[in-house]
């Protein structure tokens, strides 16, 4: 019995870290709070099937994601003020930030990327 319970809960663990390990990013205020502002033109990568996030931007500031997985991503805004088509490996997709906020965004083809960029 002992043995079932402890096998039941590595896979549970197993299950978070995976899932965990299939995200990128989240709407973390303390990282959010601790990333460094940057304005003009910002690049940022898809790798290992992750976003780069959050991000810090002055209003102003164009953001440029990049491709670098060997699978198809896109980079949709939750408010739909941006949207990106599909982006394959080395494909990228830019989006000017006129406005102060915060714009959380998704790939859609694997709901558990997601990110968020804090405009200022």
């Amino acid at each position: 019995m002992r043995l079932g319970r402890l096998s039941m809960f590595l896979a549970c663990v197993a299950v978070v870290a995976g899932l965990a390990a299939c995200g990128g990013g989240g709407d973390d205020e303390a990282a959010i709070a601790a990333a460094t502002v940057t304005s003009g033109a910002r690049t940022t990568s898809i790798h290992n099937n992750k976003f780069e996030t959050p991000m810090r931007v002055a209003v102003g500031s164009t953001v440029t994601w990049v491709n670098h997985d060997g699978v198809g991503h896109n980079v949709i805004a939750d408010d739909s003020s941006f949207k990106s088509g599909k982006l394959d490996e080395g494909d990228s997709f830019s989006h000017e930030f006129a406005t102060a906020g915060r714009f959380s965004y998704v790939c859609t083809f694997h709901p558990g990327m997601k990110g968020v960029i804090q405009v200022e």
